[in-house]
């Protein structure tokens, strides 16, 4: 059996640098970022929710950004099927409320000093 790749989440309240840390980490561990944001899934809500900017999109890959319009319905279950998905890749960054971090052979990451800054 192989073992599931870490994960390392960034949590904390609102504005206070989840994303851009989580930026770091993913461009650091060469990951990908999944939002977990709940606005950040609907199309045209970029400034209301913070939304990664084209750029910052296009340092590393993201998952879960625009992926419904505003009128469409989408359950927490719905979420929970894309989400799964996407961290099914060997190399996952989530961002959000909380962000996640997935990489394989990630046997070095506790040398690394934004891991030292997350206490990982």
């Amino acid at each position: 059996m192989v073992a599931a790749p870490p994960v390392v989440a960034i949590v904390g309240p609102t504005a206070s640098g989840k994303s851009a840390l989580a930026l770091a980490v993913a461009r650091d561990r060469r990951g990908e970022i999944v939002s977990c944001d709940s606005l950040q899934v609907y199309r045209g809500l970029d400034v209301g929710s913070a939304k990664a900017t084209a750029d910052e999109r296009a340092m590393v890959p993201h998952h879960l950004l625009d992926v419904v319009e505003p009128d469409q319905d989408f359950s927490a279950a719905d979420y929970a099927r894309r989400a799964r998905t996407a961290m099914s890749s060997e190399r996952t960054v989530t961002p959000s409320a909380s962000w996640s971090i997935r990489r394989t052979g990630c046997d070095r990451c506790s040398e690394s000093p934004i891991s030292a800054a997350i206490g990982a």
